[in-house]
């Protein structure tokens, strides 16, 4: 995969964490003030997640970036131990699934989703808890 050395090096100067998945590269921020706010952008959407570590509540935004503006594609609050799930289906043009989970001491989001003529799945850990 050819790579943009200028992307790269924004990337790095900015924090962000590139990982490959067999969906495609996602990208990792967290907040700069404790890690507790991790941003995830997978292809088209950006998931904001906010977790509280003292008592494992969280809520989930979704955003989708269309080609002239973002849209919010929905969100959803609970708590890591029993996890949570938001349904996405923005009418042609997204149709699946995140969630947010605790396993052992790591805050994990999985993803599932189409979008027109894409789909995108994986998991990754996005916090140390």
């Amino acid at each position: 995969m050819a790579t943009d050395p200028w992307m790269s090096f924004a990337v790095l100067a900015a924090g962000i964490q590139m990982i490959q998945t067999d969906s495609g590269p996602v990208y990792l921020a967290h907040d700069q003030t404790g890690q507790s706010s991790p941003t995830l952008v997978v292809g088209p959407i950006e998931i904001f997640n906010f977790i509280e570590k003292r008592d494992g509540s969280a809520r989930i935004h979704v955003a989708l970036h269309l080609p002239k503006k973002s849209v919010k594609a929905g969100q959803a609050t609970g708590n890591l131990k029993d996890g949570i799930s938001l349904k996405l289906n923005y009418p042609d043009n997204l149709w699946g699934e995140v969630r947010l989970k605790r396993e052992g001491n790591k805050a994990v989001e999985s993803w599932s989703f189409w979008t027109p003529g894409s789909k995108y799945e994986g998991e990754i850990p996005v916090l140390t808890l």
